[in-house]
């Protein structure tokens, strides 16, 4: 049996586990220049995110909700890169409503995605629920951010005033009718009530009440008529 010289084995692992060091040094050299680079990227996103909440999205949601005497007071959430503007129930408006805006960066820190959601619950008809824009951090447009908050929030008034409408299904159990005059109402547009026989009864105006008041028996009989018959 001969003998081998291993040297030249000794020199072929040796020389296999330099290059793993130096790719695994290579590697934590890229690794730390990620970092950086990730750690700029978010500092600036939260620089960009900061600006456009104080700025430009936090006064557009209060513009919106002063609209509106059923409104609840803002939250923000989050990383304060969140809010959420909340609407009660009301005669008006039978539903609970919200409009929700937040800022993402995406799975880099390259990007900054803004997204506008909103909700009406429960859910009767169909409306836009959400919207999103996305640029790059390293030029962000306020003014195209503003347009685009302009919009989702114009288009969520638009929905939002069609809970009100008489032949909305959100209105659908709260609808009267004037026994003078014969107007279909929602109870938040009745103007007087009248209590008579332990039922009250709905006008669109003072005068319509005056009139049944003044003569019950003849609109209680007219009510009582079939319909179709004079």
């Amino acid at each position: 049996m001969t003998v081998t010289d291993d040297q030249g084995l000794k020199q072929r692992i040796e020389a296999l586990l330099a290059g793993e060091r130096t790719r695994r040094d290579e590697r934590s050299t890229e690794i730390r220049h990620e970092m950086h680079g990730m750690e700029a990227r978010l500092t600036r996103f939260e620089a960009v995110a900061r600006e456009w909440m104080d700025r430009l999205i936090v006064p557009k949601i209060e513009t919106l909700a002063a609209r509106f005497p059923n409104r609840r007071p803002p939250v923000r959430t989050g990383s304060a890169y969140r809010v959420v503007q909340a609407f009660g129930q009301t005669e008006d408006f039978p539903a609970d409503a919200r409009v929700e805006v937040s800022l993402r960066f995406d799975i880099a820190a390259e990007r900054i995605r803004l997204t506008f959601e909103a909700s009406i619950i429960p859910i009767l008809m169909d409306y836009e629920r959400e919207g999103m824009i996305e640029y790059g951090l390293g030029a962000p447009d306020p003014a195209a951010v503003a347009s685009f908050l302009d919009e989702r929030i114009v288009r969520f008034v638009q929905d939002y005033l069609r809970l009100r409408e008489p032949d909305s299904p959100y209105q659908k159990d709260r609808l009267v009718i004037d026994p003078v005059c014969g107007m279909t109402l929602r109870r938040a547009e009745v103007a007087a009530t009248l209590e008579y026989q332990g039922r009250t009864y709905h006008f669109c105006v003072p005068e319509c009440r005056e009139r049944f008041a003044a003569d019950r028996e003849r609109f209680m009989a007219a009510l009582r008529r079939p319909a179709g018959r004079l």
